[in-house]
């Protein structure tokens, strides 16, 4: 140890016990401090790692699951139809002239029906769909009755599969 410290007065050139002081106490100082900023900085960077995952948790706990979606359109539309429903024109049994208007009101009803399903919802089913159909499911019963439902019991088939193929799918 001492061979240390006269190796160090020699390197200075000086014997001055005040020198090897400041002098040891710089190298300390840049040591010290070169480890303090390397421990710094993986603190940092362990933190920003922690935040960016607790991020993506985040981010999928909030993203539904394709089951989750599927059902949420099934009961969108299914909601859809029950308004629908409600506003339905009743058919009138009177005279052969209150039948055949009221069934034409009917039948006007029925196609606006099935208009505002393919205006409202077409391009939500058609994503959900074909992500069901990446995922390897079955989708061929539904798909032509979510592309071209004639009638609300079409718009009504599309609800009850969506539903039915949801229920397949892991949470």
């Amino acid at each position: 140890m001492f061979d240390t410290v006269r190796t160090i007065h020699s390197a200075l050139g000086t014997d001055s016990a005040a020198v090897f002081v400041i002098v040891v106490a710089l190298v300390f100082a840049v040591v010290g401090g070169g480890l303090a900023f390397i421990v710094d900085k993986a603190y940092k960077n362990e933190q920003a790692r922690q935040v960016a995952s607790s991020k993506t948790e985040d981010a999928q706990k909030a993203t539904p699951s394709l089951r989750q979606r599927t059902l949420a359109l099934s009961n969108e539309i299914e909601k859809f139809m029950a308004n629908r429903e409600r506003g339905e024109p009743k058919i009138v049994m009177g005279t052969s002239e209150e039948f055949r208007k009221s069934g034409e009101r009917g039948v006007e009803y029925s196609n606006e029906t099935v208009r505002l399903y393919r205006t409202r919802f077409t391009g939500e089913v058609n994503a959900i769909i074909a992500e069901l159909k990446f995922a390897g499911v079955d989708i061929s019963y539904v798909e032509p009755y979510a592309q071209h439902p004639t009638n609300p019991l079409g718009v009504k088939i599309v609800a009850i599969q969506l539903a039915t193929l949801a229920g397949g799918l892991p949470e």
